[in-house]
């Protein structure tokens, strides 16, 4: 290649040169320049944002503010509206009905002095207010005799009992005590049993009547054959003036089912 090839090649490198030079710095200014326009338009927009935020907030907060004193108002309002259903409603469960039971320790023309397991009660008794009954037919309070027992209905207002009705009986209403022996029978039958108490080895009889539970070992219904002799029962008894009569009749041993 001769010198001037050379210098002819040499002039064009440098005109591309130049020529690519222009053209990065002109896109480099156009980037840059798209660059910060939205940067700007971004940091525009955020504050834009920040402050419709603040003031959805503030209008939240004075929402909130005016709901929830909006609801203080109307609970305030429906607890006075319901008051007098609530004194109403205590005043019945006050005034509830009551009743008790006990036998006639003392009584003179205007009050009866009953005594039962709480204690002893005074009456204050009105004949206009009370009605007094005995076997189904009315009476006065002057046919009521002390040993007798009385039934007394009425409302309890606090500690203030109002009898209502007293029913009268010569007969006595106390329940009749409840023993529970353990032993091994001696002799059984269809109406009742004969055992030794293993508590003080003495022979006791009980009757067995249509209302007693005849059990097994566990708990289970069974029948009075299948209690044999020499058996461990648990009897739970009522003892009455003549007779002691079972309530329930447990085998503590597994019963022989073919009987």
């Amino acid at each position: 290649m001769n010198t001037q090839t050379k210098r002819t090649s040499k002039y064009i490198t440098i005109a591309l040169l130049l020529f690519l030079g222009v053209f990065s710095h002109t896109r480099f200014y156009k980037l840059a320049f798209a660059q910060t326009t939205t940067t700007k338009q971004v940091t525009d927009t955020i504050a834009e944002v920040t402050d419709t935020a603040k003031e959805v907030e503030t209008d939240v907060d004075e929402t909130l503010e005016k709901t929830a004193e909006s609801a203080i108002q109307e609970i305030k309002k429906r607890i006075e509206e319901n008051t007098g259903k609530v004194k109403g409603a205590l005043d019945k469960m006050l005034n509830s009905r009551f009743a008790m039971v006990g036998e006639v320790q003392r009584l003179n023309e205007n009050a009866l002095t009953i005594q039962n397991t709480q204690g002893i009660t005074i009456l204050a008794i009105d004949e206009s207010e009370v009605a007094l009954t005995k076997d189904d037919a009315a009476i006065e309070l002057g046919d009521i005799a002390v040993g007798n027992w009385v039934t007394v209905l009425g409302y309890k207002e606090g500690e203030s009992f109002t009898p209502r009705i007293i029913s009268v009986s010569e007969d006595t209403l106390r329940p009749p005590p409840q023993i529970v022996v353990l032993g091994t029978v001696t002799e059984i039958s269809s109406k009742a049993v004969t055992i030794i108490d293993r508590a003080t080895s003495e022979e006791r009889s009980f009757v067995i009547s249509t209302s007693s539970d005849i059990e097994d070992q566990a708990g289970e219904p069974a029948k009075t054959a299948n209690i044999l002799e020499d058996m461990t029962v648990l009897i739970s008894a009522t003892a009455n003036e003549d007779t002691t009569e079972i309530v329930t009749l447990r085998s503590l041993v597994p019963l022989d089912e073919s009987n």
